[in-house]
């Protein structure tokens, strides 16, 4: 899109501006072009942006390039910058949930839980995990992600595995300014 030539001109005038990477970055997320979105975040933070919205933004275009720990990563260093952002504790627990952490998403869910009573994405988040998890179809001792051995599918074993769907997200939920963070506790 033309867009992407307006953004590149004004990086060639001002590459030290990370409002321009921000909304280019915003723009791949848009196109579903993940590896360049986390690109274009990953400047805004090496520019020295430290707004928790940015790493939000990285995690959630790493997250959907699978690079799992690389997007817990973000998503902690959000809540480093700013513990109470229930955004970010959804989306690493959501992270967790894709990379098979089951404790550690539930954590994640009840702590942005404890900051927002009526948060619908962290109990959603929390039905998944206590759902009975099917085994991935490996053969026996392979390890999953979470480091642990499992079973055949033909064993029965049902925890410790499954696939979750954590929908797209396409950086709306987590905008920038005044409003930003929506669903965050205050």
């Amino acid at each position: 899109p033309r867009a992407f030539d307006d953004f590149n001109h004004l990086m060639e005038i001002d590459s030290e501006n990370s409002s321009y990477w921000h909304m280019r970055g915003l723009l791949h997320g848009r196109l579903n072009m993940w590896p360049q979105a986390a690109a274009d975040f990953e400047q805004c933070v090496d520019l020295g942006d430290t707004d928790p919205v940015d790493y939000i933004r990285r995690g959630m275009a790493q997250a959907s390039a699978q690079r799992w720990e690389d997007a817990i990563a973000s998503f902690s260093e959000a809540l480093r910058r700013e513990e109470r952002n229930v955004t970010a504790l959804c989306l690493r627990g959501r992270t967790y949930c894709c990379y098979r952490k089951w404790a550690e998403a539930e954590a994640d869910f009840n702590e942005a839980l404890r900051w927002d009573p009526r948060c619908e994405e962290a109990q959603a988040g929390l039905d998944i995990v206590h759902i009975p998890h099917l085994p991935l179809p490996l053969t026996d001792g392979v390890e999953d992600p979470s480091g642990t051995a499992r079973q055949s599918s033909m064993s029965g074993d049902r925890k410790n595995s499954a696939s979750v769907d954590g929908g797209s997200n396409n950086g709306d939920d987590a905008s920038r300014g005044s409003g930003r963070g929506s669903g965050r506790g205050s």
